[in-house]
């Protein structure tokens, strides 16, 4: 996910203390100092408040199908929410559907306010479509998601606004608040105050000029990574070509100091090794299965190779 300018404006107006499960979805979660103030869960580990829709999409209702939830956002210009979360271990995710998505005053407002996504990651996926699996993987990748809960606003075309933030005790109220907050501070937003207000405001003529300055400011933060990251792969391209042929050169002084007998060995060796190479990548491009034949068969390439090019290594370096 690309540097925001606006979002870094934006954090600058908001300090809270953030909870999450842990970094990783495989392994258990870790009992911080904040964690520790938040009271027992009176939920189990398995159960679980939220049960979204697999098909469709309607406001303030939670559902798996992010197609829908994007077509519905656009109609109805509503912001979407997507909730990371590990519905079999995240203790902190049950936590807040206890605390906050169970309650009636989080229920009223969703309905009216927001779309809402759900993105599983359990230890025990079985249930789950690899389609679907892959599709949350795809979208944790994208916005760089790496503990639970997490919670991300999008505006009603999709782009990312910002992370809301988790206090040490949350209620739907001061859900609902942080919220808010990004919202009243979202483009979408600015830009309806800017069209609800007289051209000739004073405030509005200073809001608008604000607006296309960041605009502008940001546009020129994103070619500039673009361009650094162009040059950057051009930068690797090129120390990997000098790197190998510095590495040939190397090779061919070290021949030069060995034996008739072990030049020819060595040629012959890079023969069989590039030989073993390909081999190895004509088999991976048939997308083997993980069969215990198919192991044995990567075990030996593996085995074959390394034994060449050690053959090889000996020989330069005595």
């Amino acid at each position: 996910m690309k540097f925001n300018l606006y979002t870094i404006a934006l954090s600058i107006f908001m300090i809270f203390a953030v909870t999450g499960c842990d970094t990783k979805k495989t392994s258990a979660p870790t009992k911080s100092s904040q964690a520790q103030a938040i009271k027992p869960l009176q939920l189990s580990i398995t159960e679980s408040v939220i049960i979204p829709d697999a098909k469709g999409a309607k406001v303030g209702h939670w559902t798996t199908d992010l197609d829908a939830a994007k077509e519905l956002a656009v109609a109805q210009k509503a912001p979407i929410m997507l909730f990371f979360t590990g519905s079999d271990w995240c203790k902190y995710c049950k936590e807040m559907q206890e605390d906050v998505f169970s309650k009636q005053e989080w229920k009223d407002w969703a309905q009216k306010k927001i779309i809402l996504i759900y993105l599983d990651f359990p230890k025990d996926a079985s249930k789950m479509s690899q389609e679907l699996i892959a599709r949350n993987e795809d979208i944790q990748k994208r916005f760089n998601v790496e503990s639970f809960p997490t919670f991300i606003l999008l505006d009603s075309n999709g782009k990312y606004m910002s992370a809301v933030p988790l206090e040490k005790s949350n209620t739907p109220e001061s859900f609902i608040r942080n919220i808010k907050f990004i919202l009243f501070n979202s483009q979408e937003n600015i830009q309806e105050v800017i069209q609800s207000l007289p051209a000739i405001d004073n405030d509005a003529v200073q809001l608008k000029e604000t607006m296309a300055k960041l605009k502008q400011t940001q546009k020129t933060l994103d070619n500039t990574i673009q361009e650094f990251q162009k040059k950057q792969q051009e930068l690797g391209n090129e120390l990997q070509k000098y790197g190998q042929a510095a590495q040939i050169a190397l090779v061919k002084i070290a021949l030069k100091k060995a034996s008739i007998e072990d030049q020819k060995t060595y040629e012959q060796t890079k023969k069989l090794y590039i030989e073993a190479q390909n081999n190895f990548q004509n088999w991976l491009k048939t997308n083997p299965a993980q069969t215990q034949e198919n192991t044995i068969i990567y075990a030996n390439f593996m085995s074959t190779i390394q034994k060449l090019k050690n053959t090889m290594n000996d020989i330069i370096i005595p």
